[in-house]
């Protein structure tokens, strides 16, 4: 394609993550990749940062001239590789996004809390989930692998893992089989 005439589309997304102590990397990182996740999920495609930069108040650089002394934040700048990036990828329009932002403005403060209560109770099972989004148009199976010990984690989390009583079993049996029987029927 001649070069005068070569389009390329991005789409970007600019968050500034604001704490009143000082983190560690490793925290801000578990935060960055929590909001991501989310994005991730709202977007229904594969998200990634491609550029973080970190800011500190003992990391200034300042500027003087005549009577003006400016203290000016000076970025420890990181160009993320990101190694799960899939060719795939797919710019998508808000109409095919699960979630719209706009849908979600007015309690987005709230959502974001919640999202990061759940990441931090139940990272593991979400992390699992999101890695569908790698390369989606692929399938495998470790994502389903990835999918049935998300499943499982989540049950394990959220579940008793009572043995059932014998009777219970088997009348829990019986329906499956009645439904299994059903749907060969109907197929």
């Amino acid at each position: 394609m001649n070069g005068y005439y070569d389009i390329h589309f991005a789409q970007s997304c600019k968050v500034t993550f604001q704490y009143s102590a000082k983190k560690m990397y490793g925290e801000i990182l578990s935060d960055i990749f929590a909001f991501i996740g989310f994005i991730t999920l709202c977007t229904y495609e594969q998200s990634y940062p491609k550029k973080i930069s970190f800011f500190d108040n003992d990391l200034v650089d300042t500027f003087v001239r005549d009577n003006l002394k400016e203290n000016i934040p000076k970025p420890i700048e990181c160009i993320y590789q990101n190694s799960f990036y899939s060719p795939n990828y797919k710019i998508r329009k808000w109409t095919q996004h699960l979630i719209n932002y706009s849908s979600i403005v007015a309690q987005f403060s709230l959502i974001m809390l919640k999202w990061f209560e759940n990441y931090r109770e139940h990272g593991q099972v979400i992390k699992l989930i999101l890695r569908f989004f790698i390369d989606k148009y692929d399938f495998n199976t470790e994502k389903f692998m990835d999918a049935a010990r998300a499943l499982e984690i989540f049950h394990r989390f959220n579940f008793s893992n009572e043995v059932l009583l014998k009777y219970e079993y088997q009348r829990l049996k019986s329906k499956f089989k009645i439904l299994s029987c059903w749907y060969h029927l109907h197929t």
